[in-house]
């Protein structure tokens, strides 16, 4: 068996044989080979069980998961190059989530025109922020788009520096 791309694969052997001693189970994914060496993904799952004249024996099921982690690998890098495109626009982004309407995204340029760090806003929504309680236009215009699941966009505009709530 080899090993996971992060250990040796007889730290895998001796983590597997430890849980399976330990619990009589153990299940994870490891980096194989296949009798003719070709390298694949797997998801094992190996437990104890104990036969009426051989005594304790260790039962593995495992099944090629190499397609499934391509696909992740791919996702992942498609994540990472469409975050860096929304992060680095010159445009100002803001997602909320379709319920809470809490931003759940707020990029570099929303900061720069906001001039308030995002960190302070993911997570929150307008109502922590703008001292008017009533809907506030934004708030008329995202719910709708949330309800239709069409894009809303909004002019570009710098706001005032002292429209936050203080304390």
């Amino acid at each position: 068996m080899n090993a996971p791309t992060d250990k040796s694969p007889e730290e895998t052997a001796r983590e597997i044989t430890a849980a399976l001693h330990s619990s009589g189970r153990w299940e994870g994914e490891v980096y194989n080979s296949k009798k003719d060496g070709t390298p694949f993904w797997s998801h094992a799952s190996v437990s104890t069980f104990t036969h009426g004249e051989l005594g304790p024996l260790w039962v593995s099921v495992v099944r090629d998961i190499t397609e499934r982690k391509r696909l992740q690998e791919e996702l992942l890098r498609t994540k990472t190059f469409l975050d860096s495109i929304v992060e680095n626009i010159p445009n100002a982004v803001f997602v909320k989530d379709a319920e809470s309407l809490r931003y759940v995204l707020f990029n570099r340029a929303a900061e720069e025109i906001i001039g308030q760090r995002r960190a302070d806003y993911i997570g929150k929504n307008d109502c922590m922020f703008f001292r008017r309680r009533s809907p506030t236009p934004s708030r008329r215009r995202t719910v709708p788009s949330c309800a239709t699941g069409l894009c809303s966009t909004f002019p570009r505009r710098r706001l005032p520096r002292n429209h936050m709530v203080s304390g």
